[in-house]
């Protein structure tokens, strides 16, 4: 059976200028303006490194970018979960991720838990 191409949808390209988030600039800057807006705690270190609290105390987000044993793993973001009903959880994200990425992550995990940004 074959489509016609009228039922087909059709491709979007964005153009290059649109898609300049989709590599790094090696920045925290969309991730600790959510966060803050948030209403989280966010300490940062003399080295550089960045650890973020939500205010219920069960989401910690480090970005660690002078953190010697999160390079040794290839990481500079470290999201832990510590659900109130579940296993807690880790997700990390290694150097070549968007901060974006990780601030659209985030924002995702902050509306299926509403109780994370209070």
């Amino acid at each position: 059976m074959n489509a016609s191409s009228t039922l087909l949808p059709a491709v979007v390209r964005p153009a290059v200028e649109e898609r300049a988030w989709l590599s790094s600039d090696h920045c925290a800057g969309p991730v600790l303006e959510l966060l803050g807006a948030l209403g989280w705690a966010i300490v940062d270190t003399p080295e550089a490194n960045v650890h973020c609290t939500s205010p219920d105390g069960r989401v910690y987000v480090g970005w660690l970018p002078e953190d010697t044993a999160a390079w040794k793993r290839g990481i500079v973001w470290q999201i832990r979960v510590i659900p109130a009903d579940a296993e807690p959880w880790v997700q990390e994200f290694g150097l070549d991720t968007p901060s974006e990425t990780v601030s659209g992550f985030l924002a995702a995990l902050v509306a299926a838990c509403p109780r994370t940004a209070q």
